[in-house]
């Protein structure tokens, strides 16, 4: 008896720190206040199998708290999978969320290890969906795009736009400006793909551009 505790044990200790959450993402990709929208948490395991045991999630203004709890086996084969958290319709806004994996020894229901396996956060914004007839801002470019050094805004309607964001593909912000009458200086991004919100007195909206 007292060697299968040793085997248990070690078996959570190995499970506590080679788990990981290789990606969260939402589905649609860019949701409306129309859309049902789902969290998508893609997991890998260091031993087979994983076989989920419980995972839950509560939304809080636009705060979104989620766990997840799987039982990894002694097999050592990677084990790739993904949980999916309906989130539903939500309002309009920029929201922010927190997932914690734990994961634990042994058939469901397995007891997680001390501490979390892993901790990953991303944020994602809701649009508003305009009618055509109150849609009054047309769809508004960015050039040079691709760019290097600045960007600048082509908009009929540069009186009634308040703020604009650049975002990172994960959603986190890289550069505001309350000014987007003047050109944006781009120049300390990193090469890549990143999308503009202009926040217009009409609602926001999103253009990607790609910085050389």
């Amino acid at each position: 008896m007292k060697a299968l505790n040793t085997i248990v044990l070690l078996a959570l200790a190995i499970t506590g720190t080679a788990q990981s959450i290789t990606q969260l993402r939402v589905d649609p990709a860019n949701p409306t206040v129309n859309d049902t929208v789902l969290l998508i948490a893609d997991l890998q395991f260091r031993s087979s199998a994983c076989v989920l045991d419980n995972k839950s999630h509560t939304i809080i203004g636009n705060s979104i708290v989620a766990s997840t709890q799987h039982c990894v086996g002694i097999a050592q084969a990677i084990c790739n999978t993904a949980d999916t958290f309906v989130l539903g319709v939500l309002n309009s806004g920029r929201y922010t969320v927190d997932l914690t994996l734990s994961s634990g020894a042994g058939p469901v229901p397995c007891t997680p290890g001390i501490a979390p396996s892993d901790t990953d956060t991303m944020s994602f914004r809701v649009q508003t969906v305009l009618g055509i007839k109150d849609q009054v801002l047309p769809s508004f470019s960015l050039y040079p795009n691709p760019a290097k050094d600045i960007i600048d805004l082509s908009d009929a309607y540069k009186q009634m736009v308040t703020s604009l964001k650049v975002l990172s593909p994960t959603g986190a912000i890289v550069l505001e400006s309350d000014n987007p009458n003047e050109s944006i200086d781009v120049s300390d991004l990193a090469p890549g793909v990143y999308y503009v919100e202009l926040y217009h007195k009409t609602g926001v909206f999103t253009e990607k551009f790609i910085k050389d």
